[in-house]
């Protein structure tokens, strides 16, 4: 959700992410990029040859002569065969800047979503600006009202809002657990269920306080569920399980 940060108070919007994290995401992204440019062309070169593209990339209407005609001896930009000739004419070549680029601008006959591609965005600059910081928020006051003032999240879909988050996080942990227990197998059923008892295990949670873990002076401002040593996937596992956990302990407070 982004925001206009010119008229908002910056503790709204949600912080850049540390520069290593944002370096290693970054690095992902370029990878998938990668990836799935090789396969578009292979695809390409393998079934459209020899179809020349006479569709408009975002009315998708057929324009030009079924068949190339001549160019009556002007100059010719770089041929490009994965990108649409028609984003082409701007001078763009078939070096992709992102997967939403990728997506937007691949010739006719390529079929491409972007939201079934594992890329994330990254704020402000594959976003189009900053991000409404109101999640961040929540964890850090978990005061509904002051995400309807300040975050402007209208005052009857902040709590449905929240709740849907819950079911991301209980997917995550889910889906961390069946990697790192090879016992257990966790099918869809199970990450449904899950989420199920999340929901159905509010009001035994009540006003519940959530346990503390670590114990470092250092590590006094940060939220419990941060103090886990890292270095395993167990560790990753566990911390957002604990996230999770206080997640659920400040939304349960406000349950009708």
């Amino acid at each position: 959700m982004s925001v206009d940060e010119r008229v908002v108070s910056p503790s709204v919007l949600l912080p850049k992410l540390p520069a290593k994290a944002e370096e290693i995401l970054r690095e992902h992204n370029n990878h998938v990029l990668s990836i799935f440019t090789s396969c578009a062309t292979t695809f390409a070169r393998m079934h459209l040859k020899d179809v020349p593209d006479r569709v408009l990339p975002y009315t998708q209407y057929t324009v030009g002569p079924e068949q190339s005609g001549g160019h009556g001896g002007l100059d010719r930009l770089p041929p490009c065969f994965l990108r649409s000739p028609f984003a082409a004419l701007s001078g763009h070549d078939d070096n992709f800047s992102s997967i939403q680029d990728l997506c937007s601008n691949v010739r006719s006959g390529v079929f491409m979503e972007e939201s079934a591609i594992p890329s994330l965005p990254i704020a402000p600059h594959d976003t189009g600006g900053p991000l409404n910081g109101y999640l961040f928020n929540f964890y850090k006051h978990g005061d509904l009202r002051a995400l309807s003032e300040d975050n402007r999240i209208r005052k009857g879909s902040v709590y449905i809002i929240l709740k849907d988050y819950t079911l991301i996080l209980s997917t995550i942990v889910a889906s961390l657990k069946s990697y790192t227990n090879a016992d257990a197998a966790v099918d869809d059923e199970e990450i449904i269920g899950a989420y199920d008892e999340e929901m159905d295990s509010d009001d035994e949670r009540g006003n519940a306080e959530p346990g503390h873990f670590g114990s470092s002076a250092n590590s006094a401002s940060l939220p419990y569920w941060a103090n886990v040593e890292h270095g395993t996937l167990e560790h990753v596992q566990k911390a957002f399980a604990m996230l999770l956990e206080e997640y659920n302990n400040k939304l349960s407070k406000h349950a009708s």
